[in-house]
């Protein structure tokens, strides 16, 4: 599932006049409902037995914001069904741009948090968590909300995700190729981060985060079937730990968690496409 333009999460009654005197809705979570009654009553959906729940970019942001709520909407039908989730490029980090001053998404989803009234569609969880009121809109940051997340999701991203330099990061240049070397050791030093954020969400969650750089890469069939990470493929990895989540026996093993360590270029046990 993709979104609405504010990750299923606004629910305003009124309806906004923007330029040109047109008019816009802020309902995402009222259509994200819809979507689920459809799904369940009409599509057949109460009748599942396993789930996954799934998105790229901001389509992966609605999975960690709404995969415990999806969870919940069809256990009544089916009370054994087993809600998996696969969140493709949206592990963001809540951190301010190369010169220091907040990037677009950080604006973005504060300002959108307020204009959209998303308090009541984010994970309940990570927003009790806040201890001040005025910073719940962090939980729209796939570090801070992932923590949780109680459905198992796993976690695909680039250490360099292509989105994230441009909109959190504000270097807007290629690793490697024509990066000044002080923004080069900046998106080294957000990659890091993320392998430490990584090592803070809840065991069942699996992860997939390479060195190569992209964003949505399940959407593209050599990312997928090609990129390795100590020498197991994307695909593989994600297979494991679905393999291990549907099964009673598995379960309780670590979970699949892939990472290259390295700074800047592939391991060499781990491939990206050729630039």
């Amino acid at each position: 599932m993709y979104c609405d333009g504010s990750s299923w999460t606004s629910n305003v009654d009124h309806p906004v006049t923007v330029s040109n005197n047109e008019v816009i809705y802020y309902r995402g979570r009222r259509l994200l409902d819809a979507l689920i009654d459809n799904l369940v009553l009409v599509e057949g959906l109460k009748n599942a037995s396993k789930v996954l729940y799934s998105g790229c970019s901001a389509g992966a942001l609605t999975t960690f914001l709404h995969i415990d709520y999806v969870a919940s909407r069809l256990l009544p039908f089916s009370p054994s069904v087993k809600v998996l989730g696969l969140a493709d490029a949206m592990f963001s980090l809540d951190q301010n741009q190369f010169d220091g001053t907040p990037g677009l998404f950080q604006r973005i989803a504060e300002w959108g948090y307020q204009a959209w009234n998303s308090s009541y569609s984010i994970n309940s969880g990570c927003k009790n968590s806040r201890s001040e009121e005025e910073d719940e809109w962090k939980c729209m940051f796939g570090e801070h909300v992932s923590m949780f997340v109680k459905t198992p999701v796993f976690i695909i991203n680039s250490k360099f995700d292509t989105w994230q330099r441009k909109t959190i990061l504000g270097t807007d240049c290629d690793i490697g190729v024509n990066c000044p070397k002080s923004k080069e050791t900046f998106d080294v030093e957000y990659g890091r981060s993320m392998l430490r954020a990584l090592e803070r969400i809840p065991k069942d969650h699996g992860y997939f985060v390479s060195n190569c750089p992209g964003h949505c890469q399940t959407g593209a069939r050599w990312n997928w079937n090609h990129i390795a990470i100590d020498n197991v493929k994307m695909k593989d990895a994600f297979l494991m730990w679905y393999d291990q989540q549907n099964n009673l026996g598995k379960s309780d093993n670590p979970s699949i968690q892939y990472a290259d360590t390295g700074d800047l270029e592939p391991s060499v046990t781990s491939m990206c496409r050729r630039r």
